[in-house]
């Protein structure tokens, strides 16, 4: 019964460990196209459903990286949001389309996948908020998108069109359009770097800090200790040494006494070094001098 227990108990975490981990999600806006990638260990198995205003994914056999919260969107034509709902072995992932700019203009958002698998699985959401573009910052957007996706071909009519718009458009128009442009850029750029920030700055992080930081510090402090405890040890069992020993008989004592003085060793110099009194040392340089001293 014991047996069948711990069976099941490594079976369980052997299950655990080797699921599928839904590791990260990053989006790049383009105007009117945005491209999300989400990023998982291995190929998760997984459905994409289109709905009026959303797109949700239900994938299966995958735990979520903590990491992954809840992200809102701003000045973007194309999507609102990301939200996450998770169990311990499925994720939904709901990506919120713009619905007011699909009402203004009258288009619904269009979406393509891709999928990239190498060393992690990649699946790619390309959504575009229309798949015909009208307007100059249109064209511009689908021109940059493609160029950055490494569709240089693709791209070129799009571009040849946004530079025949931006020719017949006046200068004032022209400065307005390529300033919401750069605008676009840095909004994408900004979110991706608080992005980044947030999640090095995320709990599980934090604490990993905090582990890695204590740990380094108990280490430092063992050491520290026993290094410092093995050179008491050692200067006590040289004490030891030294007082058990001695210096042996006193011929021998007189015979490192006389050594020492021929070397220019001073009378206290040698008490010290030998633990003995400096009348001890008289009694062998200088016999009468010793016992001047005692009556004294």
């Amino acid at each position: 019964m014991k047996r069948a227990a711990l069976l099941m108990l490594l079976l369980v975490m052997f299950a655990s460990a080797s699921a599928n981990i839904f590791i990260d999600m990053y989006h790049k806006n383009y105007g009117v196209i945005d491209r999300s990638v989400l990023i998982f260990s291995s190929r998760p198995e997984f459905k994409i459903i289109k709905n009026e205003n959303d797109i949700q994914l239900n994938i299966t056999g995958c735990r979520k990286d903590i990491n992954i919260q809840n992200q809102q969107f701003t000045d973007n034509s194309v999507i609102e949001s990301f939200d996450y709902y998770s169990t311990e072995d499925k994720v939904m992932v709901i990506i919120s389309v713009n619905s007011e700019h699909q009402l203004s203009t009258g288009v619904k958002y269009s979406l393509e996948s891709y999928e990239i698998e190498d060393d992690v699985f990649k699946l790619i959401l390309d959504i575009y908020a229309t798949k015909t573009p009208k307007t100059y910052l249109e064209y511009e957007s689908f021109a940059i998108f493609f160029e950055a996706t490494g569709k240089p071909e693709t791209a070129k009519p799009y571009r040849e069109m946004a530079n025949k718009l931006k020719a017949e458009m006046p200068p004032e128009e022209v400065n307005r359009n390529e300033l919401i442009v750069v605008q676009q850029q840095q909004t994408s750029s900004r979110s991706q770097l608080l992005k980044s920030t947030k999640d090095f700055l995320s709990p599980s992080r934090i604490i990993l800090i905090i582990i890695a930081i204590i740990i380094i510090a108990a280490i430092t402090f063992t050491l520290s200790f026993v290094l410092h405890f093995q050179k008491g040890k050692e200067r006590i069992i040289t004490q030891s040494l030294r007082l058990q020993t001695g210096f042996g008989s006193e011929e021998f004592r007189r015979a490192l006494i006389a050594k020492l003085e021929k070397n220019f060793w001073g009378a206290e110099e040698i008490a010290m070094e030998l633990e003995m009194s400096t009348n001890d040392v008289y009694r062998t340089t200088a016999p009468e001098f010793a016992q001047e001293l005692e009556k004294s």
